[in-house]
């Protein structure tokens, strides 16, 4: 859950950047925890169910996450290299995936999710803005 999955988060030594309880995610600051890192953000469901992590690195620093997951879980989908060189993904664990991404602008991430929350979560992003375009027209 989403207070069990904080309290850990700063036990690890985490700080914590915006810990909201009605908004779909949280903010840390892990630069310490995890060299080279920025940020973590934590995504849950309506629920508090987990959804996904995501570990931000500064621009350039692909290398960096790709050793951290290769150090990890060592094998990665090789098949993904064809497509797209600066996004690696893992074999799944358990319903989840990990992978890293650079995108287009430099950015790296390290993304950690549970598939079916974050279905979960995608479904009951689209139904409340859905809800808050209905309440606009209303108003």
């Amino acid at each position: 859950t989403r207070s069990s999955l904080r309290e850990g988060i700063k036990k690890a030594g985490a700080i914590a950047k915006q810990e909201i309880d009605d908004t779909l995610g949280d903010e840390y600051d892990i630069s310490d925890l995890l060299p080279g890192s920025l940020t973590l953000s934590i995504f849950y469901t309506f629920e508090d169910k987990f959804a996904e992590a995501l570990f931000s690195f500064p621009k350039g620093s692909f290398d960096v996450g790709l050793n951290i997951l290769k150090n990890k879980y060592s094998r990665f989908n090789r098949e993904s290299l064809y497509e797209n060189p600066y996004s690696i993904e893992w074999p799944e664990l358990d319903g989840r995936y990990v992978f890293v991404e650079r995108e287009n602008r430099g950015d790296v991430w390290i993304r950690i999710g549970h598939r079916e929350n974050v279905n979960i979560l995608k479904k009951q992003e689209v139904a409340n803005n859905n809800l808050q375009v209905l309440r606009s027209k209303a108003l």
